[in-house]
């Protein structure tokens, strides 16, 4: 059904799948569900079928106000060029998708291990969070997630 209506309409269509229906009661919550996981902001348009997971991280951040994820991001980015917050968002997220490990990360971004050594110590000075010690990890790690929901 997807790709048929891909194919006649042109479109890349998202598609949200809810959890298992048990009685018909459940209709309302399981299409609130499969609303949910394609009005993620990650996911819009992207053409992709998702699965409703009820431990999802960007499905709690979508639930956070507005105004707190602007409020978490600017203190965590403070003073930052925006050009800055995209290059670190660009370096946690390799770093965070790697493990931490500086080999890999610096092969997916395609630069020398030392040059991402250099810019975790850079965001480190920029924000006074390093990337390296797990808890600030964290910290910078919302600020990207929650900035993305606005």
């Amino acid at each position: 059904m997807k790709f048929y209506l891909e194919q006649k309409y042109k479109i890349r269509a998202t598609i949200g799948i809810s959890e298992p229906i048990q009685t018909i009661n459940d209709f309302f919550v399981s299409y609130k569900q499969a609303k949910m996981v394609v009005e993620l902001g990650t996911n819009k348009g992207s053409g992709q079928i998702r699965v409703y997971d009820n431990t999802s991280l960007d499905l709690l951040f979508q639930g956070f106000s507005s105004y707190l994820n602007i409020d978490f991001s600017s203190h965590v980015f403070k003073g930052m060029s925006k050009d800055d917050i995209l290059e670190s968002k660009e370096i946690i997220l390799a770093y965070i998708r790697n493990n931490g490990s500086i080999q890999k990360a610096s092969e997916e971004l395609y630069i020398h291990k030392n040059t991402l050594q250099y810019r975790l110590n850079r965001i480190h000075q920029w924000t006074g969070y390093n990337p390296r010690e797990l808890e600030d990890l964290i910290r910078l790690y919302l600020a990207i997630q929650l900035e993305r929901k606005d």
